[in-house]
């Protein structure tokens, strides 16, 4: 890993969860990229800031998911057992047990947590 470019290491988001039923769950980033205004360095700096989940459109279409955190690893629970998520970036996630909801992307890597915040009413149970 010490030998791999940064740009090979970093985590690259095809789709996320919207809301919607069926196969238009699934939202593409150029359809995110789309509602995106201004230049294309612009766009990479809404991106790379994380003021893309600022806008109201982007809101509307994505889907808010409900998990939390245990010692800075993020979970959400599946049918069965609770699945592991990447956030992207570390630093984002909340220190101790802590309840909360982010937006959720499907990369290579697996599934990635944009925009992390802390529940205030918690609803999620982990048992």
């Amino acid at each position: 890993m010490k030998d791999v470019p940064t740009r090979k290491k970093r985590i690259y988001t095809h789709f996320f969860l919207g809301k919607g039923y069926g196969l238009s769950k699934i939202v593409h980033k150029t359809k995110i990229d789309k509602l995106i205004t201004g230049s294309l360095d612009e766009k990479r700096m809404k991106w790379l800031h994380g003021t893309v989940w600022n806008i109201a459109k982007i809101r509307d279409i994505l889907k808010r998911v409900s998990g939390w955190t245990k010692d800075r690893n993020l979970f959400i629970r599946g049918h069965v057992k609770e699945f592991p998520i990447l956030p992207l970036h570390r630093d984002s996630v909340p220190p101790g047990n802590e309840n909360v909801t982010f937006y959720l992307g499907f990369s290579f890597n697996g599934l990635v947590a944009f925009n992390i915040e802390v529940e205030n009413n918690p609803t999620v149970s982990r048992t």
